[in-house]
């Protein structure tokens, strides 16, 4: 239950440096071996592996779309997983965006 809430918070903080385009503290929570995804075709869909590529993917969302915002609107915590569901505005569409990450 502790452990659970320490990843949310965690996430949430990262999600928060990644709006701000703050890449580096981004993916200072992220484990060597991170695994992120992006349902979709589109420029920031698709699966990154390991923290340099998360960090890469990050500032290329940055430069794709500068005033991309993503609000956490759950984050599910399985294991050492953390799923966070967001929803997000400035991108070429307001919508939901799923995205799973492993921290």
């Amino acid at each position: 239950m502790v452990y659970s809430l320490i990843v949310k918070k965690e996430i949430r903080r990262s999600f928060d440096h990644v709006n701000n385009q703050r890449w580096d503290d981004a993916a200072k929570g992220l484990t060597p071996n991170a695994y992120h995804w992006v349902a979709g075709d589109h420029a920031l869909g698709g699966e990154r592996h390991g923290k340099q590529s998360v960090k890469q993917w990050f500032e290329r969302m940055g430069r794709v779309f500068p005033k991309l915002h993503i609000d956490i609107e759950q984050v599910e915590v399985t294991g050492w997983h953390g799923i966070p569901q967001c929803s997000s505005s400035g991108g070429p569409t307001r919508g939901y965006l799923t995205a799973k990450a492993r921290m």
